[in-house]
């Protein structure tokens, strides 16, 4: 469902880790775990002009990458988690 998308496509290798990284965020220790229309809104901004010349935008750390967690965690207790949850992320996955 989510392939159907403008700008995704269903072999998108952006869109398979940025899955993997949603599921993994939601099972972490979260007070309030994100849901569908958070992924959303977070793929959205990651597709969007910020990220415009980024064939993958989770492929490399960069600030704008930890502050688009806003779109994801909604409660302020929760962002260093997911920022952590990121951090380890994307350690393993380079």
């Amino acid at each position: 469902m989510i392939t159907r998308l403008a700008g995704f496509t269903e072999g998108d290798g952006f869109l398979a880790k940025a899955l993997e990284f949603f599921l993994l965020l939601r099972d972490s220790d979260l007070r309030k775990q994100p849901a569908t229309a958070e992924l959303l809104n977070w793929l959205s901004f990651l597709r969007g002009d910020l990220f415009e010349e980024v064939e993958n935008p989770l492929a490399k750390k960069s600030a704008e990458l930890s502050h688009s967690l806003s779109s994801l965690v909604k409660n302020a207790d929760d962002q260093e988690t997911a920022l952590e949850v990121l951090e380890g992320w994307l350690s393993k996955s380079s």
